[in-house]
């Protein structure tokens, strides 16, 4: 079957191409019988004139050799007179009677024994001269056939009155006066009256070259199937056909053919037709305007007023009602009916329309990336959150392949195909993908759809990078609690020979010290004075010494500490607490960090305090506040230990503190490389760290965010430029004061 669609005509077209079919097929028709008609007509037509014509020149012709009869019957009495009365001259006589009767070629007086007795004119041979006489005989009188006379003037007819004697007075007849009179009634130029003898030869012929050729007709069917009166034929003379008829003079057995061209017949004929139809074609153009004007008033322009509004309703323009003429009942009902059928289907598209649209917002609220597409894989639908996911919009990937719109995707068409083919679920667990922020983790789920023979898949890809991060943190989590749990029992194992070195230190310090009567006398008792003994110790920084011994044991003793508070998280340890002198114990802790110290050099930092005088103080607990600002403080160390400084430039750290209406604001600034944002947005994920392997585990800001946010309903942020430097915001709530 051809895909191209033919095109159909329209209803104005199809009425007007019937109309001139009909129209043409009335003409062809009207013409041939209209041609018919006139033919039989103009037949008969020429039927009746060319009978009155014959009879007329019948009765002429007749009338004419009667009169040349009687004539010569006057002037057979006048040449028997004469040769009665003696001396007169026969010759003299027959001259002087041919003078008065001059439609004679000649006059003759005939012996019995057939010898010329007397002729006018004289002068001529009697001697073998022939004189055809027997070919008519009627009532004493002989008439021949026609002949050309001797000198090929004339076209005579012999004829021949009987004299009681046995002799004949002949009369050479000249057919001229026939000829003209033939030609005086002639209807026109074109047609022609022939008078023929019984065996067709010409007596008389608008042409004098057939006369005088002595054309014979006898071939005519006039001739061979015997007398048919005044019906015309068409014969062919002359080689043109014609349109003839006969009448047979009886006295004399003569034929007389009158002619007309088929030519001229069918001339007439056409004009007279052409006329008909001019007429009839002006009646036809009225009555098919007519028509026309009211098939468009009845059928064309409530059609088209309908074809305006199906055009419409297949718009989607339901409440345009157009104008509607009523004309006949069936486009009425038509019409009804269409009106119907338009309510239901902008009811049934409405219907339709609320569920795409309830179904494309359940779509669109759900966080996961949904995609639509069918067995080819031609994508269908997505929702807002693949437009979000992908930075595309629905119009971009509707109707285009599934590989070339998401080609991070299009690794997995073999199991959606393989999906599609089996006809069941598929799901892909801890799928990864690296962007510009980092590695994400999905699940891929496949859905595959068959209905009504059309297949089709939908895929959602749930992004469960929190929770990949939560299960990591969640093992860290058991590591940690395993090591809190350590902690705990090597803190009390700790604890023992700390309190002993402590108690030593003390002891040491109280058995010198002046203070005490007894250590006095233990001086005095060995020979050595106390005081010198102090002085020893002094200049060999022993007293010193043993400050730090008791420094360090009573820091490890916080340690030991805070590591117990840590494997057990308790509101207990919150307090009022002064941030101020928090802060400064903090950077003491730091710059006595042996790391610190060591390794990034945190002597060298430049600390800057710039402290609210009158800082409200705050409900924290103190141990975490101080792990959260160590923990900065060492971060920054080591982000500025990587910064190369100019010669003007050092390594510089401000610690802020200001109050607000609702909290008070700690601020570390520092001066080091800074984070772009892609690394910013993300410093306070769980694992994620840009240290070298081995240096961080990156869940030291992480587990910061979550003591200040969590622990305190506090808020962490940070601002961050890279080659300029980066500031932490810590804002924990005010104390409320009591009415």
């Amino acid at each position: 079957m051809n895909d191209s669609k033919q095109e159909l005509p329209t209803l104005a077209r199809l009425i007007n191409q019937k109309l001139l079919n009909w129209s043409g097929l009335l003409f062809i028709t009207a013409t041939l019988c209209l041609g018919t008609f006139f033919y039989i007509k103009e037949r008969q037509f020429f039927e009746a004139t060319s009978g009155a014509l014959s009879l007329n020149l019948a009765g002429y012709v007749d009338n004419y050799i009667s009169s040349a009869l009687s004539t010569l019957n006057h002037i057979g009495l006048e040449t028997e007179h004469a040769r009665a009365t003696p001396g007169e001259n026969v010759q003299a006589t027959l001259k002087r009677t041919w003078e008065a009767n001059r439609q004679f070629a000649r006059l003759l007086l005939i012996a019995p024994d057939r010898t010329v007795m007397a002729s006018a004119p004289t002068g001529m041979s009697n001697i073998d001269f022939p004189i055809p006489l027997e070919t008519i005989t009627s009532k004493g009188h002989h008439i021949g056939h026609p002949l050309l006379l001797e000198d090929g003037s004339t076209t005579v007819v012999y004829l021949a009155h009987s004299l009681p004697d046995g002799s004949r007075i002949v009369g050479a007849l000249k057919l001229d006066a026939i000829q003209d009179h033939i030609r005086q009634l002639q209807p026109q130029d074109t047609s022609a009256i022939i008078l023929t003898d019984q065996w067709g030869t010409v007596l008389a012929h608008p042409d004098s070259t057939a006369m005088r050729q002595q054309e014979n007709l006898g071939y005519l069917p006039f001739f061979s199937e015997g007398e048919l009166l005044n019906k015309s034929r068409m014969i062919r003379m002359h080689g043109e056909c014609y349109l003839a008829s006969s009448t047979a003079i009886r006295n004399l057995s003569w034929m007389l053919i009158t002619a007309m061209p088929m030519q001229d017949v069918y001339l007439s004929i056409s004009m007279s037709v052409a006329q008909f139809l001019l007429f009839l074609f002006i009646i036809f153009a009225f009555v098919s305007l007519s028509l026309a004007v009211e098939l468009k008033k009845a059928l064309l322009i409530p059609f088209r007023q309908l074809d305006s509004s199906i055009s419409k309703l297949a718009k989607g323009a339901y409440g345009d009602e157009s104008d509607y003429t009523e004309t006949i009942e069936e486009l009425n009902a038509l019409h009804r009916n269409f009106k119907e059928m338009a309510a239901e289907v902008q009811l049934r598209e409405k219907e339709i329309a609320d569920a795409r649209h309830y179904v494309q917002n359940i779509l669109d609220s759900m966080p996961s990336v949904i995609i639509g597409m069918d067995g080819d894989f031609v994508i269908t639908h997505i929702n807002k959150a693949t437009e979000q996911f992908f930075g595309i919009h629905e119009q971009e990937v509707v109707g285009r392949r599934f590989q070339t719109m998401f080609p991070s995707l299009a690794d997995y068409d073999k199991v959606i195909t393989s999906s599609l083919a089996e006809g069941s679920p598929r799901r892909l667990e801890k799928q990864s993908r690296r962007n510009n922020e980092g590695t994400f983790y999905f699940d891929i789920l496949l859905y595959p759809l068959s209905s009504g023979g059309r297949q089709g898949v939908v895929l959602r890809m749930e992004d469960t990078t929190r929770r990949v991060r939560l299960e990591e943190m969640m093992v860290q989590t058991e590591k940690m609690m395993s090591v809190g749990g350590l902690a705990a029992g090597m803190a009390h194992e700790i604890n023992n020979p700390l309190g002993a070195i402590l108690q030593g230190a003390q002891n040491i310090e109280r058995r010198i010290s002046a203070d005490i009567q007894a250590n006095k006398d233990a001086a005095d008792k060995v020979g050595c004075r106390l005081e010198q003994i102090r002085d020893y110790l002094a200049e060999r920084q022993v007293l010193f010494f043993l400050q730090g011994i008791r420094q360090a044991g009573s820091r490890a003793a916080q340690i030991v500490s805070n590591m117990l508070d840590f494997s057990r998280a308790s509101d207990a340890r919150r307090s009022t607490v002064d941030l101020n002198a928090s802060l400064d114990r903090t950077v003491e802790l730091a710059a006595n960090d042996y790391d610190l110290k060591k390794r990034y050099d945190f002597r060298s930092i430049v600390i800057t305090r710039d402290y609210e005088p009158e800082l409200p103080a705050v409900i924290c607990s103190t141990n975490e506040i101080e792990q959260v600002v160590l923990n900065l403080l060492r971060n920054a160390a080591q982000a500025m230990h990587a910064k190369h400084y100019g010669s003007e430039e050092h390594p510089e750290i401000t610690i802020r503190t200001r109050s607000e209406p609702d909290f008070v604001r700690i601020e570390v600034k520092d001066n080091g490389p800074g984070m772009p944002d892609t690394i910013r947005k993300r410093v306070f994920e769980p694992f994620f760290t840009t240290k070298e392997i081995g240096v961080g585990t990156g869940l030291g800001l992480s587990v910061s965010y979550f003591i200040i946010t969590e622990n305190h309903g506090g808020t962490f942020d940070v601002i961050s430029t890279p080659d300029v430097g980066s500031t932490f915001t810590i804002r924990l709530p005010r104390q409320k004061e009591s009415a």
